[in-house]
């Protein structure tokens, strides 16, 4: 286990993700992949990365990294093996048996189409064309995508198409609503939250009007697994949990506690793993707080 001294005289905390199970947890340092219990102990080191950008746990045992525009998978032993070539961000469904990811056909920072594949292999599926498709995000089940895709016009990128849902087995694509972005698809299947015009929108996943749950500007959502509330990092960078029924926001973590830069939620919905930093003292930390921040708890740093 590395000391906590060390640690909190190191790099950047980020990148925090949660196994399925609840009984392991992985984060980055400075580049490199670390895997551990939930408690913070048996902490490993899984490898250093050049252009580490996403984590997520496959299985206990097995995480998916984004590396510098390449999918790569990383067991607990170390064992480490190319997936895909690709862009930064890639999405797996709740079972972790498919991967959506974005292409780089045209160039790294415009994207091509959004690729999906099952994790067990076979066929690469291609969805919106040439447009710029980012963000993807898939349906529990892992049949279906939703993504932004944005069109270009005299050269730019500069007609935004909104969110678009596709068959996973491809085929035509539906255009569910037409400006938005940060798609996250609810847990049960039935409902996708999204960003527009700083406010937080749930729509039904097979269309209709959206509802408006928070004007709260911030980061991307992610949902909790009980599909009850959503968590973004918002002003301050304050990690917030919105009530999707109530339509309600709270603030979970305050100034004292310092900034959030990642967050993900517990697969029991009763907490959040977050990553970030302490001001003035630049300290970092991994911690997890209660979803009601009720209480927190410092896992790794000062």
């Amino acid at each position: 286990m590395i000391a906590l001294a060390a640690l909190a005289a190191s790099a950047s905390l980020l990148l925090p993700a949660w196994s399925p199970d609840g009984t392991r947890i992985a984060w980055s340092q400075a580049q490199t992949a670390w895997i551990a219990d939930a408690n913070g102990g048996n902490a490993k080191q899984l490898g250093s990365f050049d252009g580490l950008f996403q984590l997520d746990f496959v299985d206990e045992d097995t995480l998916l990294a984004s590396v510098n525009y390449r999918l790569v998978t990383v067991r607990a032993d170390g064992t480490k093996a190319l997936l895909a070539t690709g862009g930064p961000a890639f999405a797996l469904d709740r079972a972790r048996t498919h991967v959506a990811w974005q292409a780089a056909d045209a160039c790294p920072l415009c994207h091509g189409p959004i690729l999906v594949r099952a994790l067990a292999g076979g066929k690469t599926v291609k969805l919106g064309g040439h447009a710029q498709n980012i963000d993807p995000s898939l349906s529990p089940d892992g049949t279906r995508v939703v993504f932004i895709r944005n069109f270009e016009t005299h050269g730019r990128w500069e007609r935004p198409g909104g969110l678009w849902v596709g068959s996973t087995a491809g085929g035509p694509l539906r255009q569910l609503v037409r400006t938005g972005g940060c798609p996250a698809w609810s847990p049960n299947g039935a409902r996708i939250a999204y960003w527009t015009r700083a406010a937080l929108r749930v729509v039904r996943a097979r269309g209709g009007r959206s509802v408006t749950v928070s004007r709260l500007n911030g980061s991307c959502p992610q949902w909790s697994p009980d599909g009850t509330r959503l968590a973004v990092i918002g002003p301050g960078a304050k990690l917030f949990v919105v009530d999707v029924g109530a339509q309600t926001t709270r603030a979970v973590t305050g100034a004292s506690q310092g900034q959030v830069s990642g967050f993900a939620w517990s697969p029991d919905s009763s907490s959040l793993l977050l990553t970030g930093r302490l001001r003035p003292t630049q300290c970092y930390r991994l911690s997890v707080v209660a979803a009601d921040g009720s209480a927190r708890r410092t896992l790794r740093g000062c």
